[in-house]
């Protein structure tokens, strides 16, 4: 089973310390059979600094509490970069409820966590942003406006979702929005230009 895996097997005998990890768990982190030891202290190496407390609690609870043992953390690969793995687990106890093993799988996640944080970094400077912002469809709808966008046309947050675009442009700046919109589903951008827009009142916006 492990060696047909495509995720990494682990199993850690917590009385002795020493943990067998298979073939394609070191594989993930680039190193052959032979060039990693078969103990915790391999995994507490190559664990970043910054998830330690986090990686020992989830542990602890997991022993203790017997809370499901589940974690994304990062591992220093070969070539020295840290990558995001998730590591799934479950111990096995003896009679006075002593953790005996501690066995899982390791995952290899770092392009999507590094996807989901990059998404995050972004949607933060939206929604701090004091330029308005909006997000929409092809056919024009508003998926997303951040606060700023709200403030400036006189809606609550939220309101404008849903909504189309073409609500907020004045009627005589319509053509001139939809070369816009079409310039940039042809050549995915237009130039910088001035327009107006409609605030909820009716009044306009340079």
């Amino acid at each position: 089973a492990a060696a047909g895996s495509a995720v990494g097997i682990w199993d850690w005998d917590v009385a002795s310390g020493t943990v067998y990890y298979s073939s394609r768990w070191k594989l993930l982190l680039g190193y052959e059979e032979e060039e990693l030891g078969n103990d915790i202290d391999t995994w507490t190496r190559l664990l970043h600094p910054d998830d330690k407390d986090r990686s020992q609690k989830a542990v602890d609870d997991h022993f203790d509490q017997r809370t499901f043992y589940e974690l994304d953390h990062r591992l220093r690969h070969k070539d020295g970069e840290y990558r995001w793995f998730h590591a799934r687990g479950q111990a096995i106890w003896d009679t006075d409820g002593t953790p005996l093993r501690l066995a899982g799988s390791l995952e290899d996640i770092h392009e999507r966590k590094s996807l989901e944080m990059s998404r995050a970094r972004l949607a933060s400077i939206v929604e701090n942003s004091e330029d308005a912002i909006l997000s929409l469809t092809p056919d024009g709808v508003i998926k997303i406006a951040n606060p700023a966008a709200a403030a400036m046309f006189g809606f609550l947050p939220g309101e404008l979702s849903g909504q189309l675009e073409s609500t907020l442009i004045p009627q005589e700046c319509l053509n001139a929005e939809f070369s816009a919109a079409e310039r940039v589903g042809k050549m995915g951008g237009a130039p910088q230009y001035d327009t107006r827009r409609l605030r909820r009142d009716g009044s306009e916006v340079e």
